[in-house]
């Protein structure tokens, strides 16, 4: 992902644009235009991390989650079983 400058959007580095002033016309074009290539870019890194993990884990992406969110989430996941692995043992 670090190749295709994807990482920062799953890491939480680059993050979602916010609105400065959107009484501001030209403000609002130019901020559209940089929301819509992050929104890009952010699909993007999800789709990289959806053809990385196993169909099993394919139930826990949700369309409206930020890759982000479903890296915390596959983190989450993955912790969570590896701590009951290290109990077992």
């Amino acid at each position: 992902m670090e190749d295709q400058d994807l990482w920062p959007f799953v890491n939480g580095e680059t993050k979602e644009p916010e609105l400065v002033d959107p009484r501001h016309p030209m403000a609002q074009e130019c901020q559209a235009r940089v929301r819509v290539e992050w929104v890009k870019k952010d699909r993007q890194a999800k789709r990289e991390i959806g053809l990385w993990i196993s169909d099993e884990y394919l139930v826990y992406i949700d369309e409206t989650m930020t890759a982000l969110e479903l890296w915390t989430r596959l983190q989450g996941i993955f912790e969570s079983k590896a701590a009951v692995g290290v109990i077992n043992i």
